[in-house]
């Protein structure tokens, strides 16, 4: 007579050393991948500079934001430009060179304001914004860049 558990046992003992086997294999393969994924953040002051300054001109009523006034006193649109309120750039941005176009569209067309003062700028970025001109408002689109 033969024992069939004794006869199983040569199976088993392969089996679970090929499973041990296989699970060390995926723990270095996982382990591998998270080495692989390590991520190093660059902190840019300067762009975050650049960030806080363009916030400024679009958002401030001292800069470009648009000031409505009303029966309760002025309220301040961030995000929507007086155009008449430009000439505001060189005490928002003081010491830094800049550039900047503006293109809004108006019922006549597409107008386009521009300014530079300095070259070889830095950082830029493109703002979704509305302009607001004699009292009308238009749709508009404003790159700003310093240096």
């Amino acid at each position: 007579m033969s024992n069939k558990r004794g006869a199983e046992w040569p199976t088993f003992l392969i089996k679970s050393i090929f499973s041990l086997l296989l699970f060390i294999v995926g723990i270095m393969i996982i382990i591998g991948v998270v080495k692989s994924g390590d991520i190093n953040f660059k902190n840019d002051l300067n762009y975050l500079k650049f960030q806080t300054e363009t916030a400024r001109l679009l958002n401030s009523a001292s800069c470009w934001a648009w000031e409505e006034n009303t029966p309760s006193g002025y309220l301040v649109h961030a995000g929507v430009i007086d155009l008449s309120k430009l000439d505001n750039i060189n005490g928002c941005l003081s010491g830094v060179d800049y550039s900047y176009e503006i293109k809004y569209t108006a019922p006549d067309g597409i107008k386009t304001v521009t300014m530079s003062r300095g070259s070889g700028m830095t950082y830029s970025d493109l703002f979704g914004i509305k302009v607001v001109l004699n009292g009308n408002m238009y749709d508009g689109i404003a790159s700003i860049a310093t240096k």
